[in-house]
């Protein structure tokens, strides 16, 4: 991983000052959950205001060039555009194809079931993931992922 010279000032100036106190704020508060690192991504889950923890993965680039994926799935007033932010990865890493694409879909999949769920729309979710089975029922492997991911 490329961290060599990584500080916190440059995190700072890359994510921003108020981003920066929120995300140390909520890592003393112990709402970050099971933090690990694969590669050269950074993965945890975070305690919001849903009752359900959201993602957080922030990869660290070639260059030292900071690029941070977060679903804004703390607040109530961005749960649909995480949804859409998830689904449209998902949709992507699908598209790509590879078994390691279709985990990391069942991954953001799972967290757009617990956003509809947060959001109380089941239904929607339902007719969503059967539609998604429907268009991708040739993929064994992505078959395989969903279904280890509950789905």
């Amino acid at each position: 991983m490329p961290d060599q010279g990584l500080t916190e000032s440059d995190v700072r100036r890359w994510i921003g000052e108020a981003s920066f106190e929120r995300g140390q704020r909520y890592f003393q508060r112990g709402h970050i959950l099971n933090p690990r690192r694969q590669g050269n991504t950074l993965k945890a889950r975070c305690l919001g205001s849903c009752p359900q923890p959201y993602h957080v993965e922030v990869t660290l680039g070639q260059g030292g060039q900071l690029f941070i994926r977060v679903a804004q799935a703390a607040e109530e007033s961005r749960l649909r555009a995480a949804i859409r932010i998830y689904m449209g990865a998902a949709e992507r890493l699908i598209a790509a194809r590879g078994r390691g694409n279709y985990a990391t879909a069942a991954t953001y999949l799972v967290r757009v079931r617990d956003l509809y769920r947060c959001l109380g729309e089941e239904e929607t979710w339902q007719a969503l993931i059967a539609d998604l089975w429907e268009r991708n029922r040739r993929l064994r492997a992505l078959k395989d992922e969903l279904n280890e991911a509950g789905l």
